[in-house]
């Protein structure tokens, strides 16, 4: 299915280098990348395996780097600007020196005052320049430090004259998926897929093609042959005493630093697939280690939902709006975002599989408030010497539109449900000032479909009976 393509930023269009087809294969829990190196650079980057032609390969670091890269301009940079902010610290230890040193000849209060205005002015014209540096310093080492956890150049010890494997270990590379739905009308949606990936493995991605996977690459399973399911005499088993030794403690993982990486100002377009269920391709893929989301359109499609308001009182007293459909393709992640005709209806939504089709949780009606307060308990002994307690109980449903337009809800309430035969439970009334449509199911559920006008208020009362010997002691 065609679909309009998103641009993305980094110039996502690239080509092969010397003839060779470069490829990415992303999993679950690591990444491979198939490609033919320039100069033997590779980037920025910890903990990667290269390979050439299945023979491993040794890395080096060094202090320089070509500086047409871009993660090597961005190290020169703060290269840069860490010399100017320790030459401004120096030129100011040197002002210190010559101010303390000892004057000699004749006390001229004239130039006493222009050295010391000169003084004043080159001393706080340095720190300001020392504390602008410290700044940008700071802001330059954090965003290079969420592109990628290595502080030197990395590249092959030996150049390979073929491609090269890098494998990178999990979370260096990875991606997730997220869905968008936009409302057509209230009763259509347009679904689009997306992937969402992110690179952080200090090594800039030029792949002409790159597959994306949701399953892992290293799976051991556990070989299984027949046993006979034995019974043999019971043996009773000796006790014994064992020493508990000490429990060795695991060695505490350094966390990755992460906040935002700058985006540059070259677009292109991007051209991603759906393959199979779980599995995605991407043509021409531009991924550079910025620490930032690249967020791709896969597949789009149409689907009929039917959207109800719901609300559970005896859970939360919060209506919801709630959309049903049937998915033309699987549904793989349940991260939503919601638009009606541009407008952000939720950028944080969640769906679900149920009961043979796929809900989707809209947003909050903030225009319907419900109260739900318990009714005051009367309990009386009945039956054949009064050995039978009845427990009358209830609660009452204050439901109110505040909005200037009709709306109908689903309100979903529930009665206890009996788990013994000597106690049974009945529904008594479900009654209000109007009439109104309910239906009770099974396991004590109670739906109630409701029609308010604009500004309209509506009580309903829900009783029920518990029965039970009075010697028992009940709790619900």
């Amino acid at each position: 299915m065609h679909l309009s393509l998103k641009k993305i930023g980094f110039g996502l269009l690239c080509g092969s280098v010397l003839g060779h087809t470069s490829v990415l294969n992303v999993y679950q829990d690591m990444a491979v990348y198939t490609f033919a190196p320039q100069n033997g650079y590779l980037g920025f980057s910890e903990s990667v395996k290269a390979s050439c032609k299945g023979d491993e390969l040794l890395l080096k670091e060094q202090q320089g780097c070509p500086s047409k890269e871009r993660l090597c301009q961005e190290f020169l940079a703060h290269q840069k600007t860490k010399h100017a902010l320790v030459s401004a610290s120096e030129k100011l230890k040197m002002l210190d020196k010559l101010i303390s040193f000892p004057k000699s000849g004749d006390f001229d209060p004239k130039s006493w005052i222009e050295g010391a205005k000169m003084i004043g002015e080159e001393s706080a014209g340095l720190i300001m320049e020392q504390e602008k540096l410290k700044t940008a310093f700071a802001m330059e080492e954090e965003a290079f430090s969420r592109q990628t956890q290595s502080a030197n150049p990395l590249y092959l010890q030996k150049e390979c004259q073929e491609e090269i494997k890098l494998t990178f270990p999990h979370g260096q590379i990875n991606f997730s998926n997220f869905y968008e739905a936009e409302f057509l009308d209230e009763n259509h949606i347009e679904v689009t897929q997306y992937l969402s990936i992110l690179n952080r493995s200090g090594v800039d991605i030029k792949a002409d093609s790159a597959m994306f996977y949701y399953k892992a690459a290293h799976r051991y399973i556990n070989p299984i042959h027949f046993t006979p399911w034995i019974v043999s005499r019971y043996v009773p088993q000796v006790s014994r005493a064992y020493k508990t030794a000490m429990p060795k403690m695991a060695p505490m993982a350094n966390g990755a630093i992460v906040s935002e990486a700058m985006m540059a100002d070259e677009s292109a377009s991007i051209e991603a697939s759906y393959e199979d269920a779980r599995t995605y391709k991407v043509k021409n893929l531009s991924l550079p280690s910025l620490g930032t989301a690249v967020d791709v359109p896969v597949i789009s499609w149409n689907a009929s939902a039917e959207c109800k308001i719901h609300v559970y009182p005896y859970v939360s007293t919060i209506p919801y709006m709630l959309c049903t459909f049937e998915p033309v393709y699987q549904i793989d992640s349940n991260q939503w975002k919601i638009k009606s005709k541009e407008e952000i209806v939720s950028d944080n939504a969640s769906g679900e599989y149920y009961e043979g089709t796929y809900r989707l949780y809209v947003k909050t009606e903030e225009d319907i408030q419900v109260l739900r307060t318990p009714i005051v308990q009367n309990e009386k002994n009945t039956g054949f010497f009064g050995s039978t307690a009845r427990k009358k109980d209830g609660f009452m449903l204050e439901i109110t539109n505040k909005s200037d337009k009709p709306k109908t809800l689903i309100v979903t309430e529930r009665i206890p449900v009996s788990s013994a035969e000597e106690i049974k439970v009945k529904l008594l009334s479900i009654s209000s000032s109007e009439k109104i449509e309910y239906k009770e199911l099974k396991e004590g559920r109670i739906e109630i479909k409701l029609d308010l006008k604009a500004d309209e208020s509506k009580e309903i009362e829900i009783l029920f009976e518990i029965s039970y010997d009075k010697e028992l002691k009940i709790d619900y």
